[in-house]
C-alpha cells in the first residue's frame, strides 16, 4: 500500500514537472480554490442555519421566549428584540409559543383580569380597565402592516350626576413607522375611528395621532389647519404652485418642455363670514284668513203702567200702558294678511379668492443660421398672436375673472442655456445617478466571474479532458503493443509446433512405407485415382 502511494506520488511529481508555467499556474490556482472552499466549509459548514422567529418583541415576552428555549434546551440567537431559532424548528416553535399565549404583544390587555383579588376596589377596577383598554388598541393598530409599534393613551372621566358637568374623554395614539412606510390620510382615519369605537363615549374629533418623530397625523374636525395646512400662508403657497402647475403644463404642450416658466400670485381672504336676513315686502300682501259677522236682532215688550200696586202686577189683571219696540243690529269683519317674507342665512367660507395675478415666461424659436463661416443658434422671439394665444390658454387654466382684477403678462425672453462648471455637473451626476456605482461594482464581480470561468475553469476543464484522453490513447497504445506482442508469440509457437509435427508426420510414414509397401503403393494409386 505504502509503495503504490509512494509510486503514485512520484507519478505526480514527474507529472507536474513536465507542464508548462502557464499550466502550473492554473493548477496552483485551482489548488488555492479548492483549499479555500474547504477552509469555509471547515469553518461555517458546522454552524446552524438560524432564521427569526419572533421581531420587535416586547421585553417581557423576549424573556419569557428565551427562558421556554432554555428549558427545552434549543439554541437560539438573542438580537436586538428579535430572537432567532433554527430553521428548521421555526414554524413548531411558534405553535409551541402560541398555545403558552407568546408573544402576548407590548402592554397589558384584558387577561388582566384572569387574576382578580378579592377586595378590589372600584378605582383600581376603572385603572385595570383603562389599562386593558389601551393594551388591546395598542395591539390592534401594531398589526396594520405600515406600523411598527403603536401606544394608546386614553383618558376617561368619572361619570357625574349632572350632564353639564360630565367631562368628554379623549385620547392620543403614538405609533412608530416601519422603515420607509408612510400612513395615508384614509388609514390615519381608519385609526382614529377604530380608537373612537373601541371607547364608550369617545368622538373621533377627541383623538390625536402622532408618529415617533412628533408629526401631527391628525387634525380635529373644523380645525382650520385641517383646511388650511399648517398655516394661511402654506395653504396660499400651495394654491399658487398648483395654478402655476396648471399652466405650464397646458403650455408646454405647445411650446415644448422647458420652455416655459409660470408663477401665479394670488390674494386670498381668510375671514369666515356668516349672515342670517330677515326682509320683509310690504307691497306684497297675501289674504291669508278671512271672518265676517253680522248680526240683526228685534224686541217687542209692553211698557209699565197702571197704578202701582198687587193688580196691575197680576196677569189676570187689567193691562195699563203702550207696547214698546226696539231694533238692533251688528257686522264685524275679521281678515289676516300675510306679508312676504324671506330668511336667508349665508355662511362664507375663508379662503376666498380676492385676485390673481400670473406672470409666464415663454422661451422663443432658434434656428441654425451661418456667420463669417460658422454655424450659430439665433434668437427668434414669438410673434404678439402667439402671445395671445398663450395669454387666452393662461386665463382658461386659472380661472380668469376680469371683475375681479385678475393680471395675465405673457412676455417671450431667450431662455439660459449656457453649461455649468465641470464640478457642478460631476456633482449634478452623482447626485442623480447614484446607483450607478453600484451596479458597475456588480457588473465588475460579474465579468471577473465570467473571465474566471472562461479563462481559469474552462482551460483547466479542458486540459485536464485531454491530458485524460492521452492517458487513454497511451494505455490502448500500450494494450495494443501487448497484444500484437503476444500474437506474435502465439504464432511463434505455432509454427515451432508445425514444423515438430510435420518431422514427426514424416518419419511415421517413412516407417509405415518400410512396414507394408504394399498398403502405401495403394494408397497412392487411390489418390492418382481420384485426381484423374
Amino acid at each position: 500500500m505504502a509503495a503504490d502511494l509512494k509510486k503514485s506520488l512520484n507519478d505526480l511529481k514527474k507529472l507536474y514537472g513536465g507542464l508548462g508555467a502557464s499550466r502550473k499556474l492554473i493548477i496552483a490556482g485551482v489548488v488555492a480554490i479548492a483549499l479555500s472552499g474547504f477552509t469555509y466549509l471547515i469553518l461555517f459548514g458546522q454552524q446552524m442555519d438560524f432564521d427569526y422567529l419572533f421581531t420587535n418583541l416586547a421585553d417581557e415576552d423576549a424573556g419569557q421566549i428565551v427562558q421556554i428555549l432554555k428549558d427545552k434546551q434549543i439554541e437560539y440567537v438573542l438580537e436586538d428584540n428579535a430572537i432567532k431559532a433554527p430553521r428548521e424548528q421555526v414554524y413548531e416553535l411558534r405553535m409551541l409559543l402560541a398555545a403558552e399565549g407568546l408573544p402576548s404583544g407590548k402592554g397589558v390587555g384584558f387577561e388582566i383580569f384572569d387574576s382578580q383579588k378579592l377586595g378590589t376596589s372600584q378605582f383600581v377596577q376603572d385603572l385595570n380597565l383603562s389599562r386593558a383598554l389601551q393594551g388591546e388598541l395598542s395591539r390592534t393598530i401594531s398589526q396594520l402592516d405600515k406600523i411598527e409599534v403603536a401606544r394608546v393613551h386614553l383618558v376617561m372621566p368619572k361619570k357625574t350626576l349632572f350632564k353639564e358637568d360630565q367631562t368628554e374623554p379623549s385620547a392620543s395614539v403614538v405609533v412608530k413607522l416601519k422603515v420607509g412606510k408612510t400612513l395615508e390620510k384614509s388609514e390615519v382615519k381608519s385609526i382614529i375611528h377604530l380608537v373612537a369605537s373601541a371607547v364608550e363615549g369617545l368622538d373621533a374629533r377627541s383623538i390625536t395621532v402622532i408618529d415617533s418623530n412628533g408629526t401631527m397625523l391628525s387634525q380635529a374636525a373644523g380645525d382650520e389647519a385641517q383646511i388650511w395646512g399648517s398655516s394661511p400662508l402654506e395653504y396660499k403657497a400651495k394654491v399658487e404652485s398648483e395654478l402655476a402647475r396648471n399652466v405650464e403644463e397646458i403650455i408646454s404642450r405647445v411650446v415644448g418642455l422647458g420652455k416655459v416658466v409660470a408663477k401665479v400670485t394670488v390674494e386670498l381672504d381668510f375671514k369666515k363670514e356668516e349672515k342670517t336676513e330677515e326682509l320683509f315686502d310690504p307691497d306684497q300682501v297675501v289674504v291669508r284668513s278671512e271672518k265676517r259677522t253680522k248680526e240683526n236682532r228685534a224686541n217687542s215688550e209692553p211698557a209699565p203702567g197702571g197704578a202701582p200696586g198687587t193688580a196691575s202686577n197680576t196677569p189676570a189683571g187689567p193691562q195699563a200702558g203702550n207696547n214698546q219696540n226696539s231694533k238692533a243690529e251688528a257686522e264685524r269683519d275679521l281678515i289676516n294678511y300675510e306679508i312676504n317674507k324671506v330668511v336667508r342665512h349665508t355662511i362664507r367660507a375663508a379662503g376666498d379668492m380676492k385676485r390673481l395675478s400670473v406672470a409666464v415666461l415663454v422661451d422663443g424659436t432658434y434656428s441654425i443660421e451661418e456667420e463669417n463661416g460658422q454655424k450659430v443658434q439665433k434668437y427668434h422671439p414669438r410673434s404678439d398672436a402667439q402671445l395671445a394665444q398663450i395669454a387666452d390658454l393662461a386665463k382658461k387654466a386659472v380661472g380668469f375673472d376680469q371683475e375681479r382684477g385678475d393680471a395675465v403678462a405673457v412676455t417671450s425672453v431667450a431662455f439660459e442655456t449656457s453649461a455649468m462648471s465641470d464640478e457642478d455637473l460631476n456633482f449634478s451626476f452623482m447626485d442623480r445617478y447614484d446607483f450607478i456605482l453600484p451596479t458597475l461594482r456588480y457588473m465588475v464581480i460579474f465579468v471577473v466571474a465570467l473571465l474566471a470561468v472562461f479563462v481559469l475553469f474552462r482551460p483547466l476543464i479542458g486540459w485536464v479532458i485531454r491530458f485524460h484522453e492521452e492517458e487513454r490513447l497511451r494505455e490502448i497504445e500500450v494494450q495494443q503493443e501487448d497484444v500484437v506482442k503476444s500474437m506474435e508469440e502465439q504464432l511463434l509457437e505455432v509454427r515451432k509446433t508445425i514444423e515438430v509435427s510435420t518431422v514427426e508426420y514424416k518419419k511415421q510414414l517413412q516407417d509405415l512405407a518400410a512396414k507394408a509397401p504394399d498398403l502405401v503403393v495403394a494408397v497412392i494409386r487411390q489418390w492418382v485415382n481420384a485426381e484423374d
